[in-house]
């Protein structure tokens, strides 16, 4: 890599939608190989987060430096995401 250029060796494969399926299954492969038996399920998390990404508006449109006061709540309302909170597999 010269001067913060990507390698050229590199960059076509990126290029292939298969090499973001390989990266994907890579990922999701070492995940379930370091999982913790007692901890949460991670096909469960993949799936709420499918959901989340769904049915959530684009989360970086928003403009959060300017709702710092605002509790996590008002910010889920506004965002419409309430009902995708609450069904969180995660909260205990």
């Amino acid at each position: 890599m010269m001067c913060g250029m990507p390698s050229p060796v590199a960059l076509p494969p990126l290029r292939w939608p298969g090499s973001a399926l390989l990266l994907a299954a890579g990922l999701i492969h070492r995940s379930f190989e370091a999982t913790d038996p007692d901890g949460p399920d991670i096909g469960l998390a993949i799936a709420y987060g499918l959901k989340l990404g769904c049915f959530a508006p684009p989360f970086l449109a928003e403009r959060w430096e300017q709702g710092w006061d605002l509790p996590l709540t008002a910010w889920r309302t506004k965002l419409g995401i309430n009902e995708l909170c609450e069904s969180n597999p995660f909260t205990f």
